[in-house]
């Protein structure tokens, strides 16, 4: 997976961004904490609806609220940010996002390669989304297995259904942040 210069990105949310903080990020993601952006926009799209239910039970907009925003960002390619890609969904792409959603608590005999990989200022893969939330849940609790066993890995990718899963693209830093020129924002009700 690699990002061409001039390519639109998109961000589904209960609120329109134009200028991205990070201190409204969460570190426990898939890729960790960033401001994460498809190039799928129907993906950005089906991302407000669960955005706008999480507002609404942090009581951050009303119960009756029924539209979010879609935000539209130009990609800039600077050789200044470091990235890292995960060309498919294997082992590697599944004990990362376990590292992550865990909170860095993950058992991995590969920890620290997994850890190095937070130290780029973009990383890229697939997204595990709401669709594939009960799969990476039986994951982590163990119910195919230990985390570690390549039996569990393989059932709990089988059952994601890689081919379906559309993109994700974490932006960690600042200076990644600055490769982003904001384009539009677009209400979209759901």
């Amino acid at each position: 997976m690699s990002l061409q210069d001039g390519q639109l990105l998109y961000h589904g949310s209960y609120i329109g961004v134009e200028k991205v903080d990070f201190s409204m990020g969460s570190d426990n993601k898939d890729f960790g904490k960033g401001f994460y952006l498809t190039t799928d926009e129907r993906q950005a799209q089906r991302f407000v609806g669960p955005s706008i239910r999480k507002a609404i039970r942090q009581n951050k907009v009303p119960a009756d609220r029924d539209y979010g925003f879609v935000s539209v960002f130009r990609y800039h390619a600077e050789a200044a940010i470091t990235s890292y890609a995960f060309d498919t969904t294997d082992k590697l792409w599944l004990q990362f996002i376990a590292m992550n959603r865990l909170g860095g608590h993950a058992r991995f005999e590969n920890l620290e390669q997994l850890k190095a990989i937070l130290d780029n200022d973009l990383i890229m893969g697939k997204v595990a989304n709401d669709q594939t939330n009960e799969t990476i849940t039986a994951y982590l609790s163990g119910a195919y297995g230990a985390m570690d066993d390549d039996r569990a890995i393989e059932f709990a990718i089988s059952q994601l259904r890689p081919d379906r899963l559309t993109d994700q693209l974490c932006f960690r830093s600042e200076a990644s942040v600055h490769t982003l020129e904001p384009i539009e924002v677009y209400r979209y009700d759901v």
